[in-house]
């Protein structure tokens, strides 16, 4: 069985946090176990000019890919400018952050080698109302007063069982 899938048109979600009015990464999921992948998971983010990813951690590596633009990666203290076919590595649980460092729109793929990963951001994000996105998203059972899904983070933001956001933008590849 083959699986495709459309980068230049995914389903996807955009993010805002009220700390910086500059964070807006459009996040879209091109691959994962939800469409045919055994593990990997590979999404676009987009940045329009003069926005930036928020500041955030995973719990696995991620290797980010420009597509189209500039980009401008922070790998914890370290500052990389990027442009079209350049790529980058980013460790797990390194802090990073991703700016479009040009005028015009930056595109970009992500490639992460688990789908089962935590990741920690600087700041509440919306949507999801929380710092805290868990991918994939913890099974809630309506019967369980409290789940593990809504207990509280280690700064007391409860997680709420959002998980990964794009749970919503998945589609089955045929």
């Amino acid at each position: 069985m083959i699986t495709t899938a459309q980068i230049n048109e995914p389903d996807s979600v955009e993010f805002s946090a009220q700390a910086g009015p500059n964070i807006g990464p459009r996040l879209g999921l091109a691959l994962s176990p939800a469409n045919g992948t055994a593990t990997t998971i590979v999404d676009t983010l987009d940045l329009a000019p003069g926005k930036r990813s928020d500041r955030h951690t995973h719990s696995i590596e991620e290797v980010v890919l420009v597509l189209g633009g500039t980009a401008e990666m922070t790998v914890g203290d370290e500052k990389a400018r990027l442009s079209v076919g350049e790529m980058v590595l980013v460790p797990a649980l390194a802090p990073h952050d991703l700016a479009n460092a040009g005028s015009d729109e930056l595109r970009t793929l992500a490639f992460l080698p688990n789908a089962a990963f935590v990741s920690v951001f600087d700041d509440i994000l919306s949507p999801v109302e929380s710092r805290v996105l868990i991918a994939p998203p913890p099974e809630t059972d309506p019967r369980m007063p409290r789940s593990k899904a809504s207990r509280p983070t280690p700064d007391g933001h409860r997680n709420r069982g959002h998980g990964s956001p794009l749970g919503r933008s998945r589609r089955k590849l045929s």
